[in-house]
């Protein structure tokens, strides 16, 4: 959905100065659309069991991704590619036992 050639906020989180958040918001999948201007993504507490290829491929602006507390067993080797201006990514309290080798490939 985009209104005015911005993305609209995935229901049901809020999005406010680049800040979209969806926490404990029973999430089961990653949003696939976020707005154009998203610096930090707020994913904590959910259901969210996989990061599926490029989730966040199109938002080259986030800084921050909060994945924890959620039930993530799997997360593809170029989930997180492109994100050059990730500096914080946080995935603890999940179901992850290893990681693909490329997955970090490319982050500062």
């Amino acid at each position: 959905m985009e209104c005015g050639g911005r993305s609209l906020c995935p229901h049901p989180c809020r999005c406010a100065d680049g800040i979209v958040d969806c926490r404990e918001k029973s999430l089961t999948t990653v949003p696939s659309t976020l707005p154009e201007d998203t610096t930090e993504v707020r994913l904590e507490q959910n259901y969210i069991t996989e990061i599926p290829p490029k989730a966040f491929a199109n938002h080259r602006r986030l800084k921050r991704i909060d994945l924890s507390n959620n039930n993530i067993s799997r997360v593809a080797y170029d989930a997180f590619s492109g994100l050059k201006s990730l500096t914080s990514l946080v995935l603890y309290g999940n179901k992850i036992k290893d990681l693909p080798a490329s997955v970090f490939k490319g982050l500062t």
